[in-house]
């Protein structure tokens, strides 16, 4: 397998690695541990004290696969500001190290401190290449990314503005307060 040359947050080259693959969400099985996967949110919860010990925050997430079914990504960490914030709808988030797990039969991936995060804004939209070749706007601590997620990311991001608000209408954001609030149409 060739090394893919990848950037940091900073924007420097990091260290040669092997890229990595993600799973469609469609293709994710119970005891797959550890994945990568890459979606657009179509959900939000901002972080939180969980009952024990961690910081938590929900962030559910599509692809051209599970349009009608996303799978939530329950980030936990012992620092609050280790977690994805301001994660909006339609934007997409990358995760490696994922643990798919089952609550309530419905699969769900865990992502814990040895996972690390990369969002991409959906205001880099535009005719749906603009969101291609740019940086994340949100990563985890020490996070790097190459061209190969950056062109997955730009696709990811064509395809949500193409199945527009017609078909993700069942979409809605949450807040620490609120449920079932819908989403700004400015983030759609």
């Amino acid at each position: 397998m060739a090394l893919a040359a990848s950037t940091n947050a900073a924007g420097f080259a990091k260290r040669s690695r092997k890229p990595y693959t993600y799973e469609r969400l469609s293709d994710l099985r119970l005891g797959s541990s550890p994945v990568s996967v890459m979606g657009v949110a179509v959900l939000f919860k901002a972080p939180y004290q969980s009952r024990g010990r961690d910081f938590t925050c929900t962030v559910e997430i599509v692809d051209e696969g599970c349009s009608n079914s996303p799978v939530p990504l329950i980030f936990f960490n012992k620092e609050k500001e280790k977690l994805p914030r301001g994660v909006n709808v339609g934007d997409v988030v990358c995760v490696r190290r994922v643990e798919v797990g089952e609550f309530n039969h419905r699969l769900q991936g865990k992502c814990r401190n040895h996972s690390s995060w990369l969002v991409w804004g959906s205001s880099q939209r535009g005719g749906g290449r603009e969101g291609r070749g740019k940086a994340p706007t949100l990563t985890s601590e020490g996070a790097s990314w190459d061209s190969l997620e950056m062109t997955r990311a730009g696709k990811l991001l064509s395809w949500s503005t193409s199945v527009g608000t017609g078909e993700l209408q069942w979409v809605h954001s949450v807040s620490p307060t609120y449920v079932g609030i819908p989403p700004d149409p400015e983030h759609l």
